[in-house]
């Protein structure tokens, strides 16, 4: 069972299937929310883990295929670099030499995470609901990952 089973791939599985380039697809998989939410839910080291788990063997399947790049581009958005340097002394259990590359240009490109966390306060009157409204504005907080530069 892998971290992974509860969270939809299907658009990382596309991405895998039509990318011609591996920095094609790591384009896909930093624009992909899903990765980003993957890499919230887990530590460094659980993701580290699974990466190390996911490259023992040969993949069997599409979802198999992608599971290592998946895990190598959230543990790009984790904010320390350290698990991802890991990931580069992991020894592969098969060749793929996209996902050394793809683990050298993550390395080479990244840049230190933030969080930032903005409050917006809403207009009730403004509401797009059709409920009674109430008479003091809501604020609600939003959480914002960044990579901020060196």
């Amino acid at each position: 069972m892998s971290i992974l089973d509860k969270f939809d791939l299907q658009n990382a599985m596309y991405a895998f299937a039509v990318a011609n380039t591996p920095l094609f697809l790591l384009r896909k998989l930093q624009e992909d929310s899903c990765i980003r939410d993957i890499a919230e839910n887990f530590t460094g080291e659980e993701l580290l883990a699974a990466f190390k788990e996911a490259v023992q063997k040969p993949p069997e399947d599409t979802r198999a295929s992608i599971t290592p790049y998946v895990l190598l581009v959230a543990l790009y958005w984790q904010p320390q670099v350290t698990y991802l340097r890991k990931a580069m002394d992991v020894e592969l259990g098969y060749q793929d030499a996209w996902l050394s590359y793809c683990i050298r240009v993550l390395l080479a490109t990244y840049k230190p995470g933030t969080k930032q966390t903005v409050e917006i306060k809403l207009n009730p009157a403004i509401s797009t609901t059709s409920s009674a409204t109430t008479s003091s504005a809501t604020t609600r907080q939003f959480v914002l990952p960044q990579k901020v530069a060196k």
